[in-house]
């Protein structure tokens, strides 16, 4: 166990422990769909990634990010609108069978129902915030397991507050909602921008998971030396039962 994360839990108990969806918590089978989307409704060429999946442009990924429309039509119309593209019919058909592919091919890691079960075990507050369109928003959150320990009040997404991470304003909501402080709270993402440095400059916690080990961790120890808090660094969520039993225990509160 690293030593200064150690210490960090051995004196400090999370009220809300805040999870990141995609690549954390679950995927989708559809790979980059946002890609994919910009793909069919742009004449444009997009560059193609590691994954060999087309990587969208910011301005394109933010709208999706941010846009509340779950109407595949009228969401395409808006996107043509924005974009000056031509919304032809064969590209309109197109986006609305990719849409109808991604609201249905959602899955969990194995190993999340066993960690989230731990983690209401001790006691935690949990909730979920999520960069996220909002077409597989419904299924998402209402037709797997994440149901059993999220309201959907305790699942802040972007295209409701209108701010992705990193932007400020999606972990200020999430704190309003929980009624706590960031400096209260643990952010668990596997983006080194949006989830831990978006978390750390609001204030959080932070902890990664880096399941495909991507990322350098001298970017940690980067953040430490500019004054942030440890980074707890995983490459399986089963690790964070190690430093959560090391929390002191809430008063009124028995494990």
């Amino acid at each position: 166990m690293n030593e200064s994360v150690t210490t960090l839990f051995e004196g400090w108990r999370p009220k809300v422990i805040f999870w990141d969806m995609w690549m954390t918590l679950g995927m989708s089978h559809c790979r980059e769909p946002i890609g994919e989307a910009q793909v069919i409704l742009s004449p444009m060429q997009l560059p193609i990634g590691a994954n060999r999946h087309p990587i969208p442009t910011g301005d394109f990924l933010r709208f999706c990010l941010t846009n509340p429309t779950n109407d595949e039509v009228t969401f395409a119309e808006e996107a043509s609108t924005t974009f000056g593209w031509d919304l032809e019919p064969h590209r309109l058909d197109a986006f609305k069978t990719l849409i109808g592919k991604e609201k249905n091919c959602i899955a969990l890691f194995p190993e999340v129902q066993e960690v989230l079960d731990f983690v209401q075990s001790l006691g935690f507050r949990q909730g979920i915030i999520s960069n996220l369109w909002a077409f597989p928003s419904g299924r998402l959150f209402t037709d797997t397991v994440l149901s059993r320990y999220f309201t959907r009040q305790d699942i802040i997404c972007s295209f409701e507050v209108r701010h992705p991470k990193p932007d400020r304003e999606i972990f200020e909501e999430a704190c309003r909602r929980f009624n706590v402080r960031p400096e209260d709270c643990l952010m668990i993402g596997d983006n080194l921008t949006a989830d831990i440095k978006g978390a750390l400059s609001c204030g959080m916690k932070a902890a990664l998971i880096d399941r495909q080990i991507n990322v350098d961790p001298m970017e940690l120890t980067r953040l430490s030396e500019d004054g942030y808090p440890p980074v707890l660094y995983m490459t399986d969520l089963k690790a964070l039962r190690s430093y959560l039993s090391l929390c002191p225990v809430s008063s009124g509160w028995r494990v």
